[in-house]
């Protein structure tokens, strides 16, 4: 019996390929939201959140050659950019640097935003939220709802 990783996805993934993934990649350098950068290239947002989840589980585990750790690898250094240049712009403008600073605080709030606590525990609730719809959607009961279906 094949043993799976945590956060591992039993079946393979579809409809991704590396045209795919370079798609998505380059549309997110030039600015785009993840989520309309994926599903602009036929990817769903919770199919993309998949990938990176795996391409992370994978990188632990030191398998760096799937595509979905190639995905991860290439997104952090578009953001790594991202962040270079804006904390750059802020150094060298006293006054013009608005933009860049708005987007530390607003785009990368966990590391240079206010109140990264409660943005965090939004954002949680949010992944529950679409967890929950995804686990009613494919069929699955909850405890609570298999013990109200057995008392009647």
């Amino acid at each position: 019996m094949a043993t799976v990783k945590a956060n591992k996805m039993i079946r393979p993934f579809r409809k991704v390929s590396q045209d795919n993934i370079n798609a998505i990649l380059k549309d997110i350098a030039e600015g785009a939201p993840r989520k309309h950068a994926a599903e602009a290239n036929g990817i769903s947002a919770r199919h993309f959140h998949y990938l990176i989840a795996q391409g992370i589980v994978e990188m632990e585990n030191g398998i760096f050659h799937t595509l979905q750790a190639h995905m991860v690898r290439s997104l952090r250094k578009i953001e790594m950019d991202e962040i270079k240049g804006c904390r750059n712009n802020i150094r060298e403008n006293d006054n013009s640097h608005k933009g860049a600073q708005w987007t530390l605080e607003h785009v990368y709030w966990k590391w240079f935003g206010n109140n990264v606590e409660a943005k965090e525990l939004a954002q949680q609730i949010e992944e529950l939220r679409a967890e929950i719809k995804g686990s009613k959607a494919n069929g699955e009961v909850d405890s609570s709802e298999a013990e109200e279906n057995t008392e009647e």
